[in-house]
């Protein structure tokens, strides 16, 4: 077994990015047996092409750390396609609207928090830098989540 682990790196938004290494903690994340992201990546990992090149550094750029196991030879298995991170980054993006609207909930509806001061501090709490991501893009996510919720609480109380 090589001492070397292998990485796989895909790219996503950059928020998405900043969001995913602040919640698994330290880049490259860290995908081990132990972990729900380790089954998730290795459906998509595949031989890579002939005339593969890394992709270069940029801030959409994540990068994740293999374990070797026995199901899946690692070593071989060390491609993700640019066909499927749309795949991947959608995963990502259900886990931050999750923890997006739970915490906007948890602040706005039972603490009676502003709106602003809410996102300001999802922000700086999850690392995700402004020029990333925009504070009017969150309130209207946030805005539409709510309307939602209404209309099927609506739908619901017939």
């Amino acid at each position: 077994m090589a001492k070397n682990p292998i990485y796989v790196s895909i790219e996503m938004r950059p928020y998405l990015v900043d969001y995913t290494i602040h919640f698994y903690g330290g880049h490259p994340i860290k995908a081990n047996k132990g972990s729900k992201l380790f089954p998730m990546l290795s459906d998509y990992l595949t031989h890579p092409p002939a005339n593969y090149r890394p992709l270069p550094q940029s801030p959409r750029l994540i990068t994740f750390e293999l374990p070797y196991n026995k199901i899946l030879d690692i070593r071989r298995n060390n491609y993700i396609s640019p066909d499927n991170f749309s795949k991947i980054q959608s995963h990502f993006y259900g886990k931050f609207q999750y923890h997006f609207f739970e915490f906007m909930d948890s602040r706005c509806l039972r603490n009676c928090m502003p709106f602003k001061s809410s996102i300001i501090e999802f922000m700086d709490s999850n690392n995700i830098s402004w020029d990333r991501f925009q504070y009017d893009s969150l309130k209207r996510m946030y805005f539409r989540h709510r309307v939602q919720f209404k209309k099927t609480q609506r739908f619901l109380s017939r």
